[in-house]
């Protein structure tokens, strides 16, 4: 149905993964599980969240705005794993 994979990095919280089936798309699910990331970052007294996406995934980048990421840079992925650039992003709590 839907997954938040996470790890903690510095001060933080990356989200490695944030996915929701696409029959559950467009229902609140990711608003959910980033809300829920979110709170647990900070009742641990974290001070931000960060992930990166694909630049062409326009609707993953409007959804993490929404929720008050700012994109810091664009660049190829650090994996190098393939050729999608992506929009790496924070939010600082």
């Amino acid at each position: 149905m839907a997954v938040a994979a996470t790890e903690r990095r510095g001060n933080g919280i990356y989200i490695d993964r944030l996915g929701v089936a696409p029959a559950r798309q467009g229902t609140g699910l990711g608003s959910f599980l980033l809300g829920r990331v979110e709170e647990i970052a900070r009742s641990g007294g974290l001070k931000e969240l960060s992930l990166e996406t694909a630049e062409m995934a326009e609707g993953n980048i409007r959804l993490y705005r929404r929720h008050g990421f700012e994109i810091v840079r664009r660049g190829p992925p650090a994996n190098g794993m393939d050729t999608h650039m992506r929009v790496y992003m924070v939010k600082p709590l």
